[in-house]
């Protein structure tokens, strides 16, 4: 698998090729092998913790985990063009803007035995920054192509933090334009509430385990008028 740097990346997507890439800092895995117009991206697979912050870090990898969203990135890879990330949030959270990124307190519990450095905030911010150009680019290059995207921002959430009344699916829906989505949310909905996990009962509910009130999506609507996330 080729690691190309940055702008190598982007000449990829602008190519309109079937590729796959992981950028040459290894934080993401850009995937296309063929053109459709639905995008699926696992922001918060990875585990991946540089060497100079796990030192400083008062987290376990174990502490990390729970909050991480391990698997999302093989969910992901039902659908032909993928976006994965392998950076734990731990370093820096791509669901939350670039001034907060990086966590002093997270889930109640403080992060660092030592904050990191200017320099090493530096870098987090870079790879933060690095991940929107991609994400745009190749939501710019699906909507040239069909005139609209359908970008799927896959998440699971961790079920001893809810009641038994959490369900298997949950849409966030609380930034998405319901008067001009609601159709195609409702569909999604129905879909995944039909789906056969025999013998887990499968429910699928809006806005119950979250909201989809994360920053992904805000980046999106702000910059991409004709997609859904």
């Amino acid at each position: 698998m080729p690691t190309p740097p940055e702008q190598v990346l982007l000449d990829l997507i602008a190519r309109g090729e079937p590729f796959t890439a992981t950028s040459d800092d290894g934080a993401i895995t850009v995937r296309v092998e063929n053109w459709v117009p639905c995008i699926a991206t696992a922001i918060h697979d990875g585990h991946r913790l540089r060497d100079e912050l796990e030192a400083r870090c008062l987290l376990t990898p174990g502490e990390r985990l729970r909050e991480e969203d391990p698997y999302t990135g093989d969910l992901a890879a039902a659908l032909p063009i993928t976006v994965v990330c392998h950076d734990s949030r731990y370093e820096y959270d791509l669901n939350r803007p670039l001034a907060q990124c990086i966590y002093t307190v997270a889930w109640g519990r403080e992060v660092w035995r030592r904050p990191p450095t200017r320099a090493q905030r530096d870098r987090s911010h870079a790879s933060h920054r690095r991940f929107y150009r991609v994400l745009d680019a190749l939501i710019a290059a699906v909507e040239r192509r069909f005139g609209a995207a359908l970008v799927f921002d896959l998440h699971s959430f961790n079920l001893s933090r809810h009641t038994d009344a959490a369900p298997v699916f949950n849409l966030g829906t609380s930034q998405i334009d319901m008067p001009r989505w609601e159709g195609v949310v409702e569909h999604f909905r129905t879909a995944l509430a039909g789906i056969d996990l025999d013998p887990i009962a499968t429910s699928a509910q809006c806005d119950v385990a979250f909201q989809g009130r994360g920053y992904l999506i805000a980046h999106v609507d702000a910059h991409h008028a004709d997609t859904l996330v």
